[in-house]
């Protein structure tokens, strides 16, 4: 049985503007810009990639944890597992 993943609530690329890491990421340029006069630009784009990839990850992950959790359940109900 294939889950419908679109169902779960999935972080994009849109609403990391709002989350800590945002927020994290600015006061991190910020700092840098007030510390060496410039932006640390490949650093800060590295970071939102690095973001967006872990969080791309851990939908993958949650969708294959609640696709394989009914039949896990259903196979430990009948003893089998």
């Amino acid at each position: 049985m294939l889950h419908d993943c679109s169902r779960l609530p999935m972080r994009s690329v849109e609403n990391i503007e709002h989350s800590s890491v945002w927020t994290e990421l600015k006061l991190n340029l910020g700092h840098s810009k007030r510390k060496q006069g410039k932006y640390n630009s490949a650093y800060s784009i590295g970071f939102v990639v690095y973001t967006c990839l872990r969080n791309v990850m851990e939908n993958a992950m949650l969708c294959a944890m609640v696709s394989s959790l009914p039949a896990t359940v259903d196979a430990r109900w009948r003893g089998v597992a």
